[in-house]
């Protein structure tokens, strides 16, 4: 086993009975830091904000071939694997939180996760009002094209051809992602209080940027790659100031975290 684990080989694993002998050597080989000051980099994914592009990047990075860390991952079943020393996670909460892992890629929320100050957090935030037209555009496509995608498992039924009843029959935990994954109970002040403990964040706009500081920091060389063009279509405007009424929380929220001092942004002022 151990001579597996110390090859340039990938060791993809999957939660089964024989998941106790294999913690022993997680918990041994996570104690590698990253850098000194940081023993683990956390990466909460919020669904279309370009969190697919970043993944591409560290796959390209740590060199896993032509594939996303995610498909390596399968974040859906909670699966991990460790390449050269280092251990990468994905929806593998019992992993996380016990905190064997090095670099970690999750749609988890953050209130569902324990994190300690030797981990740097990071995510990316988009305006509430796009994030929901692509994450709609990605649904439609999605059906459209019938190509069996496991999301669809659950979320055809919410769609509709009307994008605000859409809206309207999707839970609120995936139609505001972002506010949900920093506050269960969906409130603006307490999930702005949580992302301000993040490491850093930043908005899509600024993603180049938030990659630069990330890479500096670690000494990687992450590219700045984009995934996943979609083709949107046209939103009426008096749908659009519906959207508005429904995500107003999230927009709320979003608002507020432009002016937090852990932007990328900040970290360039004097």
């Amino acid at each position: 086993m151990l001579n597996h684990i110390i090859s340039n080989k990938i060791i993809p694993y999957k939660i089964h009975f024989r998941e106790l002998k294999k913690e022993g050597i997680r918990s041994l080989i996570s104690k590698k830091k990253l850098t000194k000051k940081y023993r683990r980099f956390l990466f909460l994914h919020l669904r279309k904000t370009g969190g697919t592009s970043f993944n591409h990047g560290l796959s390209n990075f740590f060199n896993y071939s032509e594939k996303n860390i995610n498909d390596l991952l399968d974040i859906n079943h909670g699966n991990y694997f460790i390449k050269d020393f280092k251990i990468f996670a994905g929806g593998n909460i019992d992993i996380i939180n016990k905190q064997q892992y090095h670099i970690a890629t999750t749609h988890l929320p953050q209130h569902k996760l324990s994190i300690d100050s030797n981990t740097y957090t990071f995510t990316i935030l988009r305006d509430p009002i796009q994030r929901f037209i692509s994450h709609y555009n990605m649904l439609r496509s999605m059906i459209l094209k019938d190509d069996g995608h496991h999301c669809l498992i659950e979320e055809r039924n919410y769609y509709d051809d009307c994008i605000v009843n859409c809206a309207l029959k999707m839970p609120i935990k995936h139609r505001s992602a972002q506010l949900y994954c920093f506050s269960k109970a969906l409130n603006p002040e307490e999930g702005l209080n949580k992302l301000s403990e993040l490491t850093m964040f930043d908005t899509l706009e600024n993603y180049r940027t938030a990659i630069e500081i990330i890479n500096e920091t670690f000494n990687w060389e992450v590219p700045t790659l984009h995934k996943r063009k979609g083709n949107p279509i046209s939103i009426p405007p008096e749908k659009l100031i519906s959207l508005q009424d429904i995500l107003k929380d999230e927009i709320d929220f979003y608002k507020g975290s432009l002016s937090l001092e852990n932007r990328s942004s900040n970290f360039f002022k004097s």
